[in-house]
Parts: C-alpha cells; structure tokens; sequence
C-alpha cells in the first residue's frame, strides 16, 4: 500500500523513477549494499534519492559518500 501511494503521487507530479529497490529488512546495511552496487554509473544523474524509513535513508547516504558525493550540498 505504501509503495502504491508513493507511485500514483509520483507519477502524477511527472517525477520519473529509474531505479527501485524492495531493501530486505528496510536496514541501512542492505540499502548501502543495493544503492552501492549501482550507483558509480548512475551518480550524475540521480536528482534525488526517497527512501522509505530512517535506515534505508542513512544506507543511501553512505552509498552516496561512498561515491564521492555529499549528500548536504549536492543540488
């Protein structure tokens, strides 16, 4: 239900989404793991990054640190 609600308000205000990932656990271990992995080739072109809890954020910005990328004064 979450994620439907998420999509539908998305989709509506036109944001497109080029990468999704079901993090198992919602952990910040498992969220740098995914985002990790996939992130090097896709960094300059990601305008921003939803997460859907407080571990899943905290695992996106480390993979973003890990990239190089500061996540407190990117765009």
């Amino acid at each position: 239900m979450f994620k439907e609600a998420r999509t539908k308000c998305f989709e509506k205000e036109g944001v497109e989404i080029a990468k999704e990932y079901d993090t198992p656990g919602w952990t910040a271990e498992n969220a740098q793991r995914e985002l990790s992995s996939d992130y090097g080739d896709r960094q300059d072109r990601v305008a921003g990054i939803y997460a859907a809890n407080d571990d899943t954020a905290g695992g996106a910005i480390a993979a973003m640190k890990g990239v190089g990328i500061n996540p407190e004064t990117s765009r």
